[in-house]
């Protein structure tokens, strides 16, 4: 470190931090004094042009009050429509599941049963649906094996 260069200390880093303007306090000291000219600028007007103005802002933050609350009422609407479509994707994702495991495992279990009572074809055509629908999955897992 140079002689010139001072070695900040942790009281002059809060000296610093406290001499800088927080941005949004600037832009609401700004909103206020722009707030405050406008109604300065009213004041000087005909008293019933200056209640119409007056009337005027006050139904437009009326309006504009209105207008968020229907927007928070969508959002809000919107969050609780995500949510019940999260449960109904599970549930028909967990249905399937269900379905592919039982519709795998009864075409084995009925192709076995022909096998063993002497049904060799029907054997043949449930151990084929059986595969048919495993066949897919042993595909996935092929392809998302992991490389060593």
């Amino acid at each position: 470190m140079k002689k010139s260069q001072k070695q900040k200390t942790p009281n002059t880093i809060k000296q610093e931090n406290q001499n800088k303007e927080n941005p949004s306090q600037t832009f609401n000291t700004q909103l206020n004094f722009l707030m405050e000219n406008e109604l300065n600028a009213i004041g000087k007007l005909p008293k019933d042009l200056a209640d119409r103005i007056v009337t005027m802002l006050e139904k437009s933050l009326e309006y504009k009050k209105d207008n968020d609350n229907k927007i928070l009422d969508l959002e809000n609407k919107n969050i609780e429509i995500r949510k019940k479509d999260i449960k109904s994707y599970h549930f028909w994702n967990g249905f399937g599941m269900v379905s592919f495991l039982l519709i795998t495992i009864t075409s084995i279990c009925v192709g076995l049963y022909l096998i063993l009572n002497g049904h060799n074809e029907g054997a043949y055509f449930a151990f084929i649906l059986g595969a048919l629908t495993l066949l897919p999955k042993i595909i996935d897992s092929i392809k998302n094996k992991p490389k060593n």
